[in-house]
């Protein structure tokens, strides 16, 4: 089933990609969209194709590329969003420090992905649902070895601050909702 729906995605995201340049008529930084798809034609046909081309050293070394063409081309889409506020005419974005933040940014998010993800991730096969390929063993034991700053458990904590908070936003809201309809019903 799933090995079906990668040769899908990548057959859709190379369509996507074609009808997209075949209509652009001017390159600007909206362009950089198709960096992203690049990285998402190759992960989803790496893991189509991981099943024929069998375990070893070469889906290994194909399945290695995925994480760093991620690292490399997902930021891509600061450049992306900027290039779209542009064309939004939001006159702030056209101004020069904006492209160059967005630049500093799109560095700045290659070297943390690097950092962080890519850099020194050990990779081990996995078989699931008809597909192989290979994933960072720390996806699979759960370990945090690879983020010395605390980064992933930050951004767990700061999930859970935002999920109680919005529960108890909820509450209140529920709660001031019955109080009213009490109030309604009794008078």
């Amino acid at each position: 089933m799933d090995l079906a729906l990668f040769f899908i995605l990548a057959a859709a995201y190379i369509g996507l990609v074609v009808w997209a340049v075949t209509r652009q008529k001017k390159w600007t930084l909206v362009a950089a969209v198709y960096l992203v798809l690049f990285g998402l034609i190759y992960d989803n046909g790496i893991i189509a194709l991981g099943k024929f081309i069998g375990e070893g050293a070469l889906l290994e070394n194909l399945n290695a590329m995925r994480y760093w063409i991620h690292a490399l081309l997902t930021p891509a889409l600061v450049l992306f969003s900027l290039g779209a506020l542009r064309a939004a005419g939001v006159d702030w974005a056209r101004k020069s420090w904006a492209l160059y933040s967005a630049i500093a940014l799109f560095i700045l998010g290659v070297v943390i992905e690097i950092w962080q993800v890519t850099w020194g991730t050990e990779l081990a096969p996995v078989r699931e649902y008809g597909v192989l390929k290979y994933a960072s063993t720390e996806e699979a034991g759960g370990t945090a070895d690879n983020d010395p700053i605390g980064i992933s458990r930050a951004v767990d904590r700061r999930i859970d601050r935002l999920e109680k908070n919005r529960m108890a936003m909820d509450v209140r809201w529920f709660s001031d909702h019955g109080h009213r309809q009490q109030c309604n019903d009794s008078g």
